[in-house]
């Protein structure tokens, strides 16, 4: 199953303001950008078609909208991971996809869908694949009598290559089958 990203206007304007504030810096001329780098300019916020640096020059940029960046996270920057299922015991973190990332600045969205179960407590965190302890990011709380589908949104920015993982969590008693997902946009 293919999870598809879509979350409310409000909720996916603060990811893409975040983005702009932290991730797209405003153009500076004495920076080299090739395709696919984001900026803002005039309150706007663009994404470079050419390598370009130097004096703007509007023809090597085009405009991005919210609309824009939900396509791209539900395209071929969508790793879908079906019919990819994992069993998460109780009471461990699992890593349930793992990958390695170039250095770089990325907007990740990761989800899982947990299988339904009685009781327990859900949740899945995007950290380091070493990683020992995780915080309780997006939890779900109580029965489920059905699937749980749980999601977790990170601005990262890698100064090197990295191993990541979609980590979920959850305490039913017994194991419990999860559905991955994970979009990724390279933003520089």
């Amino acid at each position: 199953m293919a999870y598809q990203f879509t979350q409310t206007g409000a909720e996916i304007q603060d990811i893409l303001d975040l983005a702009q504030l932290q991730i797209a810096a405003p153009y500076d001329a004495g920076t080299s950008y090739t395709a696919g780098m984001y900026c803002t300019k005039d309150d706007g916020f663009y994404v470079a078609n050419a390598s370009t640096s130097g004096t703007w020059d509007g023809s090597k940029w085009t405009a991005v909208t919210v609309g824009d960046v939900l396509a791209k996270l539900n395209s071929g920057y969508t790793e879908d991971l079906s019919p990819a299922v994992v069993s998460v015991s109780s009471g461990t973190w699992a890593a349930v996809y793992t990958r390695s990332f170039a250095a770089g600045k990325y907007l990740v969205v990761g989800g899982v869908a947990f299988d339904t179960n009685s009781t327990g407590y859900r949740a899945i965190d995007f950290a380091p694949s070493s990683a020992s302890a995780h915080g309780r990011l997006s939890p779900s709380l109580g029965a489920s009598s059905s699937q749980t589908r749980l999601q977790v949104v990170r601005l990262v920015n890698f100064s090197a290559s990295v191993s990541y993982s979609l980590w979920a969590y959850q305490n039913s008693g017994s194991a419990v089958d999860v559905y991955p997902s994970i979009a990724f946009i390279r933003l520089a």
